[in-house]
């Protein structure tokens, strides 16, 4: 579906302007204020018009910032054109329908976002008929976003470009001298979701701020490997960009909130063992929580690439000995790796007792190592 609308989008654009060849003028587009919340609720900003001819038409692409995300609804971008139902519009040509007692308009928007690029949000509007726009100048739609929890506070970019404003007379296109660049106001309160699943029993977070650790869940750090084991130290509180392992047996969901030090901003916060991701990461090295049946384990990548989203933290290569993935102890005190070889030369039970075969939620012993059965 975006692919069919970016199509539509290019064909549009391509088949105005293909008429005479494009002339500059000193009309703008014009971006109004915002100011987000890291993790707060959705806001919107305007794109408007500062013009001095009646155009008929116009197409831009607008580049949001890392951390700056359009939304959606009813499964498309929340772009909406500023013309009320209902209502007559002070920039949109609209005529009153007398059947269905409500405005109409002779223009429409098509819009895509995220398949030209990254955070890139390509619009055209025009009329089957090229009517004119009613004015000169004017707002022309609001454009509806989100800011992830993660978002570096202080100031961030709005960029638009690829902008041509078209005239009914031969459809000249104009295209204004200078891109718009918007300096936004993102805050420093962040509200960060975290969720440990009663399944997994076992999560990793990073956060941008400072909190207490929470009833119900326990945090720990990685910062040393003890042999084949990974030694995990539990915390007293959550600091910021610190990555932990989270451990709640019966799962945990809950929103923190806290300030935001961006001083202390980095794309990826790492501390022993651990590294976490405040912005999106992609990884070919190091182990990744998963669980592939067996229980949540840190499963190596092996070289293929993992996307670690914003808040989620990895086990780095380093000194972890090549093996294939690490399970939990029932104590939770330490890491115990679970090696590539299958093989062995028994299995007991905890009172050393040979067995053939292993029942889940019991703890046997092979080769000398405690393992958790889940």
């Amino acid at each position: 579906m975006r692919k069919t609308l970016l199509f539509f989008c290019l064909c549009l654009c391509a088949g105005i302007a293909s008429a005479a060849e494009p002339q500059s003028t000193t009309d703008k587009i014009v971006i109004g204020d915002l100011t987000v919340m890291p993790g707060g609720n959705e806001a919107y900003f305007t794109v408007s018009l500062q013009g001095s001819l009646i155009y008929t038409a116009y197409n831009m692409d607008i580049h949001l910032p890392e951390g700056l995300e359009v939304t959606y609804k009813s499964g498309k971008p929340n772009v909406k054109m500023t013309a009320s139902a209902g209502s007559a519009s002070s920039f949109y040509p609209s005529e009153w329908d007398d059947d269905d007692e409500i405005y109409t308009y002779s223009h429409k928007m098509v819009n895509s976002y995220g398949v030209v690029g990254d955070r890139w949000l390509r619009i055209s509007c025009s009329s089957d008929e090229n009517a004119e726009f009613v004015a000169t100048s004017g707002e022309l739609f609001k454009v509806y976003v989100k800011a992830s929890p993660y978002m570096k506070p202080g100031e961030a970019h709005i960029t638009v470009d690829g902008i041509g404003l078209f005239v009914k007379q031969d459809a000249e296109k104009y295209i204004p001298k200078e891109n718009t660049d918007k300096v936004i106001t993102v805050g420093t309160t962040s509200k960060v979701t975290v969720n440990v699943s009663a399944a997994n029993q076992w999560g990793t977070c990073v956060l941008p701020f400072s909190a207490s650790l929470p009833a119900g869940l326990t945090a720990y750090e990685c910062a040393d490997a003890d042999g084949d084991d990974l030694v995990l130290t539990k915390a007293s509180s959550l600091e910021a960009y610190t990555p932990y392992i989270l451990y709640a047996p019966t799962g945990y969901s809950s929103t923190l909130s806290g300030e935001v030090d961006a001083a202390q901003y980095v794309a990826v916060a790492t501390k022993g063992l651990l590294s976490g991701a405040i912005v999106s990461q992609t990884i070919s090295a190091g182990y990744v929580l998963q669980n592939q049946g067996d229980g949540a384990m840190f499963y190596d990548v092996n070289g293929d690439t993992f996307s670690v989203p914003e808040g989620k933290c990895w086990l780095c290569e380093t000194a972890l000995l090549g093996k294939e993935r690490y399970g939990f102890e029932q104590e939770a005190s330490i890491i115990e790796c679970v090696s590539k070889s299958a093989s062995h030369d028994a299995i007991y039970n905890i009172h050393g007792i040979a067995v053939e075969k292993m029942n889940s939620g019991n703890i046997y012993i092979i080769n000398n190592k405690k393992v958790l059965v889940k």
